[in-house]
C-alpha cells in the first residue's frame, strides 16, 4: 500500500467517522465519504479554549479535515448561539465521539491544538493551525491535511509532526522519519528495530506502540 492510498484510507476513515462533509473541498474521495456519513450528525460535544485561556463549552461542527483547522463552527452550550472562531483566536477544542465505528461501546475525545507551521491548510491562508492530535503521550503525533491545488490528482494531502516532550515540534518526512524516530526512542531497541524495517505508513502505530510500550522511558 502506498502512501497515496494510506491517506485515502485516512480521509474516508476519518470521514465516516466524524461524519464529514465535502461542502468547498474538491476531493473526489469525499463522494464516498457523503455515502458513509449522509445519515450522521456532524454535530458533537465539545469545547474550546480561547487565546485568552477561556474554556466554553458547548458544540463543535466538524465540517473538514482542512476547514477545522483554520475555522471553528462553535454553538454555545447556554444560549444555543452559533459563533465562528478563527485558529488564531484559540488554542485548542476537542469534541466527543461515539466509538461505536471500530466496534467499542464508548466514546472518545478528539483533539486538536493550535500550532505555528510552513505548510498553511489552504494557499495563502494562515500558518497558524489547528492540528488534530492523532497520538497522544510521551510523543504526540499530529496530522496536518491542506489543500493542494498544484497536483490536481492529490488536491489533499496530509503531514506527519510529532512533537517531543520538550515541546518542539518535528515535521516527519520520507527522509528523516527513521532518524527521528529513532533518536526519541533510543531507551527502546525493541521498537528501534522495528523503525529499520519500517515504511512511511508506519509512523502512527509505531508512535503508538511506543507510547503504550512498557519499557517507555520519558524523552528527554
Amino acid at each position: 500500500m502506498n502512501i497515496k492510498k494510506l491517506l485515502l484510507i485516512t480521509i474516508l476513515l476519518f470521514g465516516s467517522y466524524f461524519g464529514l462533509q465535502s461542502k468547498g473541498l474538491e476531493l473526489s474521495s469525499f463522494d464516498s465519504v457523503q455515502k458513509y456519513s449522509s445519515n450522521t450528525n456532524s454535530t458533537y460535544e465539545g469545547y474550546i479554549v480561547t487565546t485568552n485561556k477561556d474554556t466554553l463549552v458547548g458544540y463543535i461542527k466538524m465540517l473538514s479535515p482542512i476547514y477545522n483547522s483554520i475555522r471553528v463552527q462553535f454553538i454555545h452550550k447556554k444560549n444555543e448561539k452559533l459563533e465562528v472562531f478563527k485558529s488564531e483566536e484559540l488554542l485548542s477544542y476537542a469534541f466527543k465521539v461515539n466509538n461505536a465505528f471500530i466496534n467499542m461501546d464508548s466514546s472518545v475525545w478528539v483533539e486538536y491544538e493550535k500550532y505555528y507551521v510552513d505548510q498553511p491548510s489552504i494557499p495563502f491562508g494562515t500558518n497558524e493551525v489547528l492540528l488534530y492530535k492523532a497520538q497522544s503521550g510521551t510523543i504526540n503525533l499530529y496530522h496536518h491535511f491542506y489543500e493542494n491545488p498544484s497536483t490536481p490528482e492529490e488536491p489533499i494531502k496530509v503531514i506527519f509532526l510529532i512533537k517531543t516532550k520538550e515541546g518542539k515540534l518535528i515535521h516527519l518526512t520520507r527522509s528523516n522519519y527513521q532518524l527521528v524516530l529513532q533518536d526519541l526512542m533510543i531507551n527502546n531497541p525493541i521498537i528501534r528495530n522495528n523503525i529499520q524495517k519500517s515504511k512511511y505508513r508506519d509512523i502512527e502505530h509505531l508512535v503508538k506502540q511506543f507510547n503504550q510500550s512498557k519499557e517507555v522511558v520519558k524523552a528527554g
